[in-house]
């Protein structure tokens, strides 16, 4: 007679077998893809970058910044920062 597990096998999720490194670079090169000449040359120097922890996770890595990951993002004004100081 078969014995039942206690603890059955389950199976790896989706969110486990992908990997972030490879999610992150395919998110940055479809937000960078679709820069045309005309845009690059009109660009100020300024970016609006979305709080995309993806993104931040790719600027770290890119920067030599090791063993971190970026979950959550979350914004500092001056009000922020003069009640946490």
């Amino acid at each position: 007679m078969e014995t039942l597990r206690r603890n059955p096998k389950r199976k790896v999720s989706e969110a486990a077998r992908d990997d972030p490194d490879s999610e992150a670079d395919d998110l940055l090169w479809k937000a960078c893809s679709s820069l045309t000449v005309q845009d690059i040359e009109d660009w100020q120097g300024w970016v609006e970058l979305e709080s995309e922890p993806a993104f931040f996770n790719t600027i770290l890595r890119d920067l030599g910044v090791r063993h971190v990951k970026v979950q959550e993002l979350f914004t500092m004004d001056q009000d922020s920062l003069d009640a946490v100081s």
